[in-house]
């Protein structure tokens, strides 16, 4: 049902609602997706460069919200978290780094790969690099799924 609402609002507002859910969406308080509102935005003409572009700017907002929340919330996370979790997220962190980053925020599958953008904070990756590396693997990715979408869209 929150789905829906989400959709109606971003339908209402255009660019300005995919802007606000994709930011609320990335951020680990609110699991929404904003791949659900690119084919109505595409069917109502909105262009597949704005979508992805608006849709990639919102995520890196959300995400920088998660990191802040690991980089400032660390010791309270930990409280929370069981301890192998988050040594195993941070041993992948310092591994791979912003390429590890960017392939988990590429992933072309709606999961919810957002939340690990928090222990990226923990970890206290350069922000920088961090909201450089998100926004280019949510563009890939957005690019990919705008891509599909529109083929679709255009047959039917």
């Amino acid at each position: 049902m929150a789905h829906f609402f989400i959709l109606k609002y971003i339908l209402k507002y255009g660019l300005a609602g995919l802007l606000l859910t994709s930011f609320l969406g990335a951020t680990i308080f609110l699991p929404f997706t904003p791949e659900l509102a690119f084919p109505p935005l595409l069917i109502a003409g909105v262009s597949p460069y704005m979508i992805v572009l608006i849709s990639a700017l919102g995520s890196v907002g959300g995400a920088a919200v998660n990191y802040a929340l690991g980089y400032w919330g660390s010791n309270e996370i930990e409280k929370r978290v069981e301890k192998w979790e988050i040594e195993r997220v941070k041993k992948y962190a310092d591994r791979y780094g912003t390429l590890g980053l960017f392939f988990i925020m590429m992933f072309p599958v709606p999961l919810p790969v957002d939340p690990i953008t928090v222990f990226f904070g923990m970890t206290h990756m350069r922000f920088d690099f961090f909201c450089v590396t998100v926004f280019l693997g949510k563009v890939v990715k957005y690019a990919m799924l705008v891509g599909l979408v529109e083929g679709i869209v255009r047959v039917l």
